[in-house]
């Protein structure tokens, strides 16, 4: 079963491990509202929902109808798209953050050294005149995380997916109080390009000649693996799956100046000349900006699309996927708000 869940009416809020939820999947529990803080705002979500798995054998009786076994669970899916305000779902994906609280607070995200996911639950809820609608999901396992923006769709929005071990109809709980983020407007193409951010496209240390017009960065894991079961089917432990196949697809203009990225998509990757490294800096001020630092990157040269558009078009150029060039390929994401730990690694 697959449940649509439209942004007008809804509040989604998350809890965060580990301290907060006493067991992976919060040991199956309804959550609290200690347990709860607000999220990026909401934009959509899509759930299937872990239900129980049968399986048909035939009992060979006269009626010659097969009989129903139960066998287990099936594992929940979750695709909540939010727009862009904080990393905090990055955090979710890439599994390790230090913070360093001050004015603003600092936020270094980095992939972790090993492969046990963080602990993340969500609450949804909806309240109607007589048919509420509560839903609780535990146990993720995060496959992916894809930030989109672009100069003809200009505000940034991200998509969170995940497979998760238990889900439940939740209890009536308040809208947790919003973080201050809520008082700023979600990050914009124009802060991509603000001139006082870091954003940058380098090869060998000189820019790359084109003006991006579209990002997409993806930044995930290649899948996940339940294990240790309970009697009833439910997962109680996981684990994300190597490789962290992460990338950034982009679209662009020429420019006729600095390197040719055409030139690069036909070398092979031991043919660099240097890095190819990309800063990707949503940045609105010194004191509020999300900056990821992607080092050591590869064109894909079957990516590689030269658009050549009509006239009246609004523009001609280039598609092209990056991603690491080599195992020494790194994303690092720095982030600069006014929350402190308790937003990222511990909601109070």
């Amino acid at each position: 079963m697959v449940e649509y869940y439209a942004r007008d009416g809804w509040y989604q809020a998350y809890a965060i491990g580990p301290a907060d939820l006493t067991a992976w999947d919060n040991a199956q529990a309804a959550l609290l509202v200690g347990e709860l803080n607000a999220m990026d705002w909401f934009i959509s979500a899509e759930i299937t929902h872990t239900k129980p798995r049968t399986e048909r054998i035939n009992p060979m009786t006269s009626g010659h109808i097969p009989k129903r076994l139960n066998v287990g669970r099936i594992l929940g899916e979750y695709s909540s798209t939010h727009y862009l305000q904080t990393a905090i779902l990055q955090y979710v994906v890439m599994g390790a953050c230090t913070t360093t609280e001050a004015t603003p607070n600092i936020h270094a995200i980095i992939k972790t050294t090993g492969q046990d996911p963080i602990r993340f639950a969500t609450h949804l809820e909806k309240e109607a005149t007589t048919n509420h609608r509560r839903r609780e999901t535990m146990g993720h396992i995060p496959l992916s995380l894809d930030v989109y923006c672009s100069e003809k769709a200009p505000i940034a929005a991200q998509t969170l997916n995940t497979q998760f071990a238990f889900t439940g109809v939740g209890s009536d709980l308040e809208q947790p109080t919003a973080f201050v983020q809520a008082t700023h407007l979600p990050y914009n193409w124009y802060n991509y390009k603000h001139a006082s951010g870091a954003s940058s496209f380098l090869y060998n240390s000189g820019a790359v000649g084109i003006d991006i017009t579209e990002i997409h960065e993806h930044i995930g894991w290649s899948g996940a693996l339940f294990g240790t079961y309970d009697s009833n089917g439910y997962p109680t432990a996981g684990k994300l799956v190597p490789p962290f196949n992460s990338y950034i697809d982009i679209g662009f203009r020429f420019t006729d100046t600095g390197t040719d990225i055409r030139a690069i998509s036909d070398l092979s990757h031991a043919s660099y000349a240097g890095d190819l490294d990309m800063i990707i800096d949503y940045y609105e001020s010194a004191t509020r900006y999300r900056k990821n630092t992607w080092d050591d990157l590869y064109v894909v040269p079957e990516s590689f699309k030269e658009i050549f558009k009509t006239e009246g078009s609004w523009y001609d150029g280039a598609t092209v996927r990056l991603e690491f060039r080599n195992e020494t390929g790194s994303v690092v994401c720095e982030e600069k708000n006014a929350l402190n730990n308790d937003w990222y690694e511990n909601p109070a």
